[in-house]
């Protein structure tokens, strides 16, 4: 079990692309990974990315990813044998940490925000 102390989360990069955004078809492609930065005794990042295209283009028009930081307690080692046997047990809970720290709506927010710029329609990622 991890007890987790802290948290903080900030945007890594963004990179948005108007001109590969397709005004004939509204259909959006969104992919989304989950990988694991960092894994120590006193501190666990984690990345998530998402990049969305339009339907009839291949390069996505908005690559987008943030980094959550979770911070352990002094005690969180205890429960592990090593580093590796904790990196195990964070890649199988990925997805409950990034639903704890609501890094999916924040990086929805931050998704909306760039792509209803300048009076575009937003694109509205609906949590599955």
């Amino acid at each position: 079990m991890l007890q987790i102390t802290g948290v903080n989360l900030y945007l890594e990069s963004i990179k948005y692309s108007v001109e590969q955004v397709s005004t004939e078809n509204e259909n959006v492609q969104v992919s989304r990974s989950l990988e694991i930065v960092d894994c120590t005794e006193t501190k666990i990042s984690v990345r998530l990315r998402k990049e969305l295209k339009s339907e009839n283009l291949n390069a996505p028009f908005l690559d987008i990813s943030s980094i959550g930081e979770f911070y352990l307690s002094d005690k969180a080692m205890q429960n592990f044998d090593s580093i590796r046997d904790m990196e195990d047990y964070v890649e199988k809970r990925l997805d409950f940490l990034v639903d704890k720290v609501q890094m999916e709506a924040y990086l929805s927010q931050l998704i909306a925000n760039v792509t209803g710029s300048f009076g575009n329609v937003p694109v509205v990622i609906l949590s599955e």
